[in-house]
């Protein structure tokens, strides 16, 4: 796996993040939500490297969190000009108060009682939490024994999400995905020493299937109807998307979604801006053209608008850099 492995890399992150934006349309949701954002941190994963813990939080810190608060307070802000329109002020501190605990959907916090969810870019503060524990247990521990215990905290993590307490921060979230970020350097590893081969791909299809069928999985308040399944399930997903992105020949389609999979931060925080925002329907109506008949149609320009938008970023940002 790795001869191709940066575009290959880019090309799965692609297909996660398209997953992603497709079932916050409402398409396809048991297939979207088996791997989604599993696909992701195994990936993390793949790409680890050990840092010193003040350079590995400032990093990570840098990556997740700074594009974090960027779009949460661009959420709040809109959100809470809103509630001013209409009088409604007092509301406003609720969506502060969202932004800074960045919540992905409703939850009932130890003290702070029900809060409202910022969206889907709970993710990112996820992947800080599990990329900052599992730098350090990796110092720590053994192989053998770093995976049992991501294994250990995960299951945990799970349990007293949903039977004891919930977290603010999504410290759960991103604790019941050490398991999904263990096995993506685990399974870098086996690829390096290994010919992964297509029975084996057609094993891991199967798996897949069988999770998709009989269960559901979302990390975004850690469910799992049936915990070893959706596990198995998302990563056999993960394999098989890396096995045919590996495969797939270099062409102008496949650069753009490389492109994509390489800008993938960028196209999360706009698509969260335009669905917890409704910008697209605003503009409609301020318009006066209705060119959205459909989510797909919706999930098409937004995907295109936001890809344009990252484009003219990089651009201006390069020539500045320059």
């Amino acid at each position: 796996m790795s001869a191709k492995h940066d575009i290959s890399i880019d090309l799965v992150k692609a297909i996660g993040i398209l997953a992603i934006v497709l079932g916050h349309y409402g398409f396809a949701i048991d297939f979207v939500f088996s791997f989604h954002v599993p696909l992701f941190f195994i990936i993390g994963g793949w790409l680890y490297k050990s840092k010193p813990f003040i350079e590995g939080v400032k990093g990570d810190a840098k990556r997740l969190l700074v594009p974090y608060a960027l779009t949460a307070c661009f959420i709040a802000l809109w959100k809470s000009l809103a509630l001013w329109r209409i009088d409604q002020t007092d509301l406003i501190g609720n969506e502060w108060l969202s932004a800074l605990l960045g919540g992905g959907c409703p939850q009932s916090y130890i003290l702070l009682g029900e809060c409202e969810p910022i969206g889907a870019i709970w993710f990112l503060m996820a992947l800080f939490i599990c990329r900052i524990v599992y730098n350090v247990l990796d110092k720590k521990l053994s192989k053998n024994v770093l995976s049992v215990i991501c294994i250990s905290i995960s299951v945990v993590s799970v349990v007293c999400y949903n039977h004891i307490l919930q977290l603010p921060f999504n410290i759960l979230q991103g604790l019941s995905a050490l398991i999904f970020y263990d096995f993506g350097r685990r399974l870098k590893a086996f690829t390096q020493t290994r010919e992964v081969t297509s029975w084996m791909v057609v094993g891991c299809i199967v798996v897949w299937m069988i999770a998709i069928h009989f269960s559901f999985m979302s990390m975004v308040n850690c469910r799992y109807d049936c915990y070893p399944l959706d596990i198995v399930g998302a990563i056999c997903a993960t394999c098989v998307c890396m096995y045919v992105c590996i495969r797939l020949p270099k062409n102008k389609i496949i650069n753009l979604l490389a492109w994509i999979g390489r800008n993938s931060m960028g196209l999360l925080c706009l698509h969260l801006i335009d669905l917890d925002c409704g910008v697209i329907y605003k503009i409609q109506k301020w318009t006066g053209i209705h060119i959205i008949p459909n989510k797909f149609i919706h999930f098409l320009v937004v995907v295109v608008l936001s890809c344009l938008i990252i484009w003219v970023y990089n651009i201006i940002s390069n020539k500045i850099k320059n």
